[in-house]
């Protein structure tokens, strides 16, 4: 082991502007349950917290496949720009394979997922936390998607740092708002607002840079029609109450757009083998 080959200097900036992103991230997740309990008290953060944390787990299952990706992503940038863009676009499709059927499943499935979990709390509201957060797994991944892995292996990590400031900012401005008068449920509301100024942030910075040619393809009617209906889904179960057999239903509908999609998710699995 001879440390004078290591070239410290070049790395301190980019690790230090990721270093600070995470802070940043931290802050704004950590910031809304603490101003809950200082404006509406415990009994609010528990039904945040209870809420919170389903969706949570979704999207540490996304965020564990996607940091597998980050070594293989980094290899072929130096080495091989074809695979590079492939194995971009195979994490890409990853993603949305695993998050839109998430997401949908948590929103129409809040009421039962809390019946199981708290069935002798008075934890209802703790439903309509997961309804607004179940869009979390989605956004957090596009945006891990667009920050870690395509803008800090560009050597773009400012636009990752400068959008996380913004979600911050969002954060806590919503929090103020909402908290007073809404509790857990403007908590929530803060939280995916947070989330959804960061991915747009990344995406317009993405955009601009011209980053994304050659991953993005164009969509067949048939997956941009079962996108459209996942879109109407998530919205329909957050503003209007689905009665029990109707919840069954759209799982089954879910169930099938997964099943005539399914050509995507064996291509997904054989370029995961061949990158």
């Amino acid at each position: 082991f001879k440390p004078s080959k290591i070239k410290l200097k070049k790395h301190l900036k980019p690790v230090t502007i990721l270093f600070s992103s995470i802070i940043v991230i931290s802050i704004y997740t950590m910031l809304d349950m603490i101003i809950l309990e200082k404006l509406r008290g415990n009994e609010e953060v528990a039904i945040y917290n209870i809420g919170f944390r389903i969706p949570k787990a979704c999207v540490l299952i996304i965020s564990s496949i996607l940091i597998v990706f980050i070594p293989r992503i980094n290899s072929h940038y130096t080495s091989d720009k074809l695979k590079f863009k492939q194995t971009l676009k195979t994490s890409l499709q990853l993603i949305l394979l695993l998050a839109i059927p998430l997401s949908l499943i948590l929103s129409l499935n809040s009421e039962l997922i809390i019946n199981v979990l708290a069935p002798f709390h008075n934890y209802s509201d703790s439903s309509t936390v997961i309804k607004i957060l179940s869009f979390s797994p989605i956004l957090i991944g596009l945006s891990n998607f667009l920050g870690i892995q395509v803008l800090t292996t560009y050597g773009y990590e400012k636009g990752l740092f400068y959008s996380t400031c913004a979600g911050a900012f969002i954060s806590l401005l919503i929090n103020f708002i909402l908290i007073p008068k809404l509790g857990a449920i403007g908590a929530s509301i803060a939280n995916i607002s947070a989330e959804f100024i960061v991915m747009i942030s990344l995406l317009i910075t993405v955009y601009k840079k011209e980053l994304l040619k050659g991953i993005i393809d164009k969509l067949k009617t048939k997956e941009l029609i079962i996108i459209l209906f996942s879109i109407t889904i998530f919205v329909i179960s957050i503003l209007v109450p689905i009665e029990a057999e109707y919840v069954i239903l759209l799982n089954g509908f879910i169930l099938v757009g997964m099943f005539l999609i399914r050509s995507r998710y064996f291509s997904v699995i054989k370029n995961l083998k061949n990158n």
